[in-house]
This record gives C-alpha cells, structure tokens and sequence, in this order.
C-alpha cells in the first residue's frame, strides 16, 4: 500500500515475506521517479519488515550513512499506519492471490481498506492497485472506506489503476508504462489521472472502475 504527500512517499507491505529484492528493486524505481517531484520518499513496512534492504538498494555504495537508527535525507521506513492520515494520495497494491477454488483472495485488500477507514479524511485520492475482477473498487473497497462516514466522489476521491510494471524490464519502466485509470465519478477519476500524471508519461482514463479492472484480465 503506498501513500503519497506533497513531499512524502509511503509505501505498505502486508508482510515481511513480500518485501523480496525484487519488490525492493520496483519499490526503488518508484522511488526515482517520485523524487522528482517529491523532496522526500517514505515507505511503511507492516508485519515487522526491516528497511535494510531498501537502504541498501537507494543509498550509493560509498555511502556512510547508517542503515539503522538514522534518517536517509530522502527516505525514511515506518510501520505506523496513523501515518497515512497525512498522505493526500494513498494507493492499496497488495497481493490478490488465488484460493483452492481460483476466487481472488481478498484479505489483504479488505484489510488495507479497513486500515485506511481509520484514517481516512476529507480531500484524500485512494487508488486500488491490486490485481482484482471488476467491481471490487465499487462493491467492497468503496462500502469500507464509507463506514467512516465519509462518501466516494464527494469527501474523498476513489479510483482503480492496475498496476502493470514488469519488474526487471529495462525497456519498459515505471515512467515509460502507460497507466490505465478509472474512477468511482469523473471528479474521482480527474484526482487519479492528475495524480499519475506526475509520474509517468501516458494516462489513459477507462469509463469507470470496472473498465479499469478488466484491463488487467
């Protein structure tokens, strides 16, 4: 789960097993480009995670900075989840891993939006990342996101992005894949649109959440 601010990025694991170099490697590509435009990049590690990896992989290899118990100037690790009442966008990309009967598993994504619900504010973007069939924007992260209280397309924005990155292909990377975006109304999808906008090249806006989640099928 990311989230991101005017000059933060956070990102969350839902489990210290996830966070492999692979995952590390695109977390640090996203990274590259964000700071572009952000002045800092943050990531929250949930499940007891360490950031040494990432450390290892963003700091340059003659660093002396710490990777323990010290700040990196653009870059810092945290398992608070409060945090995400600060982020202006935040983006669920969690694991939707097949059960024995091959239906979606959808634990990390009820669980990350039940995380969100605790925090969520007027003014905020949420975007789903995760690999899912169409209708779990509108028909289960939406209804959880609302019990605070607050409604989709007018206190919040709420929209569905696949995430499409191919790890390692060094054509094609985060800024050069073009990013697929639907939003639960058009103001929604407006924030979404804006928001990658920022870090990639190419935003193609779908009709809705639904279209969005059926580019990836």
């Amino acid at each position: 789960m990311k989230a991101s601010t005017k000059n933060r990025e956070v990102e969350i694991f839902p489990t210290p097993a996830a966070l492999n170099e692979a995952a590390a490697r695109l977390i640090v590509e996203t990274a590259s480009q964000a700071l572009r435009t952000h002045d800092k990049f943050s990531i929250a590690l949930a499940g007891g995670s360490t950031p040494e990896l990432l450390y290892k992989l963003l700091l340059p290899k003659n660093s002396k900075t710490r990777l323990t118990g010290q700040k990196h100037t653009s870059f810092s690790a945290t398992s608070d989840f409060c945090r995400l009442k600060d982020a202006d966008v935040i983006i669920i990309c969690v694991p939707t891993p097949l059960t024995e009967t091959r239906e979606p598993d959808l634990r990390f994504v009820v669980n990350s939006a039940r995380a969100i619900r605790e925090s969520l504010r007027p003014g905020q973007l949420v975007v789903l990342e995760s690999t899912t069939y169409p209708g779990t924007t509108e028909e289960v992260v939406r209804p959880l996101l609302e019990e605070s209280g607050l409604r989709a397309g007018a206190d919040f924005a709420l929209a569905f992005s696949p995430e499409r990155i191919d790890p390692g292909n060094t054509a094609h990377g985060l800024r050069t894949t073009p990013k697929v975006v639907g939003g639960c109304t058009p103001s929604c999808a407006a924030r979404a649109v804006a928001f990658y906008g920022k870090l990639v090249d190419t935003v193609v806006q779908a009709k809705g959440t639904r279209e969005a989640e059926m580019a990836k099928l």
